[in-house]
């Protein structure tokens, strides 16, 4: 079974269309996607197909500020291209099995007076076909007047037209599941929709792929739903539709932006003054503390909200009118921001950085962090005597014993260490050194919190630079005293000295 995405983006560097496609891609896994209206430079588009994973692309870039066309495809399928315009893709798919047929990509044109050029393209393609031929794509036309609802008739002889062309190419049109128009626009005093997007099909694709169906996809983001065709043969049939123990606490970067998480640090930071480690550390738990009992109660609950905005934009989209249009427009923009929120909080993560915020790429991030949470697991050890361990106090001991060992000192003797000192160019000048003995100041401790990256490993206490980079107007003024009376006065580390240790995997499967 092949599934095909068809969809006119209204422009692919939106970051918010571009995160859509991509969680259509990871949910059908489509084996061929034909965009329309990309927007985009080939250059850009190459880097589409990158992040995407697919194996191939074809593109027609966009005249100006408008147009722009592509083609996807995976390894599933070989593609050779037939012919292309800026109002088309031909090409000849081959699937691994040698079933061949035709795919053209369609785009008519959005200028009614040009239109009739449109429909004779159609016409050349369909006189030079013997094999299996499916179209599809933003034609920008519909076929019968119920096709449209709301604003102005749409003119006969245009209709007219569009089905003589089908007609001429012996093409069906194949039917959809879900909404009935797939393009809708608000205007002041109504709204309008048509269905100006369809799959169409011979009668040698039909007879090959026969209980083949087209969905009608949610259309958030764009005017035009997605369309995925289930390319299903007579003996295939549609296929759409461990207990964990608490781990440790880490501030998380989605939390930054939150009222609620700005007034826990504020309060438990004002709650009594300290200058010493200690102190600091004693309020740094307090905060910890805090923030979980709030994560818990409200924003552990951000996929359930993303999952209700979500369910409740679908169902005013499937019966969306002229009275419930505005509300579908509120559903969207706040679903964005939920999934804005989801977002951050699975790249922190992934701990990937490569990828921007613009991207807007939750679901690539959240396989990013569990793959990397299934590539740290250490389902257990070999001890000493090459026994295998895979209790969580056997495997602690090991660690323990191991990392003991190696940081335990020789003991070395005085001449031991003179002998080695004697061997090594002095490169510390007497000016060099009186500077580093200089005290610390205030802007020091400031600049060496900054330069960290904010959402690298966080410390045993689960708080990472961002903490500390996000609330220094609230904590900095305590967090430089308590680390000047170490560095400067002496003062003692204490529990903040405390580190993790992790063991990072040096090849693909360690044993």
């Amino acid at each position: 079974m092949l599934n095909i995405l068809v969809w006119n983006v209204r422009g692919l560097g939106n970051s918010r269309t571009f995160q859509i496609l991509h969680e259509h891609v990871q949910k059908f896994c489509p084996s061929l996607i034909f965009l329309s209206e990309t927007l985009c430079s080939k250059v850009y588009m190459e880097q589409v197909r990158i992040k995407l994973g697919f194996s191939g692309a074809l593109t027609w870039e966009k005249d100006g500020r408008s147009g722009g066309l592509c083609l996807l495809w995976d390894d599933s399928i070989d593609v050779r291209l037939l012919s292309g315009s800026k109002g088309h893709i031909d090409v000849m798919v081959t699937s691994h099995d040698s079933t061949c047929w035709r795919f053209t990509g369609l785009y008519g044109n959005p200028d009614a007076s040009l239109r009739t050029q449109f429909w004779s393209l159609l016409k050349r393609l369909g006189d030079f076909t013997s094999k299996p031929w499916l179209c599809g794509g933003d034609l920008n036309e519909i076929l019968f007047g119920p096709e449209k609802q709301g604003g102005a008739e749409r003119a006969h002889y245009l209709m007219g037209y569009f089905r003589e062309a089908l007609t001429y190419c012996g093409l069906a049109d194949l039917g959809f599941r879900g909404p009935k128009f797939t393009w809708k626009r608000g205007m002041k005093s109504c709204l309008v929709q048509e269905r100006l997007d369809r799959i169409l099909g011979n009668s040698k694709w039909l007879d090959l792929f026969p209980n083949s169906i087209v969905h009608h996809l949610s259309s958030w983001c764009s005017d035009h739903r997605p369309l995925l065709v289930e390319l299903l043969r007579t003996n295939e049939f549609s296929t759409v539709g461990k207990i964990w123990k608490k781990g440790r606490f880490h501030f998380e970067e989605a939390w930054v932006d939150e009222v609620d998480c700005s007034s826990i640090i504020k309060d438990n930071w004002n709650s009594n003054s300290t200058i010493n480690l200690e102190g600091v550390a004693g309020k740094i738990r307090l905060c910890a503390n805090d923030l979980e009992k709030w994560n818990l109660d409200s924003f552990r609950s951000l996929k359930m909200q993303v999952r209700k905005a979500k369910a409740a934009f679908d169902r005013i989209d499937k019966n969306l009118s002229s009275h419930n249009w505005k509300e579908h427009q509120r559903l969207e923009k706040a679903l964005d921001a939920l999934r804005y929120k989801e977002e951050r909080y699975w790249r922190q993560r992934s701990k990937d950085t490569w990828l921007k915020y613009g991207d807007r790429n939750s679901k690539f991030f959240h396989q990013k962090a569990s793959a990397r949470k299934a590539k740290n697991s250490i389902l257990g050890l070999f001890d000493n005597n090459e026994k295998w361990c895979d209790k969580e106090e056997d495997m602690t001991h090991i660690i323990e014993s191991y990392f003991g060992t190696l940081f335990s000192s020789s003991s070395p003797s005085s001449a031991d260490f003179d002998r080695v000192l004697e061997s090594i160019e002095r490169k510390v000048t007497p000016q060099l050194n009186d500077l580093l003995e200089q005290d610390f100041e205030a802007e020091d401790v400031k600049t060496a919190v900054f330069q960290m990256a904010p959402t690298k490993s966080p410390g045993a206490d689960g708080m990472s630079a961002i903490f500390y980079q996000k609330f220094w107007h609230t904590i900095g003024e305590e967090i430089t005293a308590a680390c000047l009376g170490f560095t400067n006065g002496g003062h003692p580390l204490g529990s903040i000295n405390e580190t993790i240790i992790t063991l990072l995997p040096k090849i693909k499967n360690p044993t």
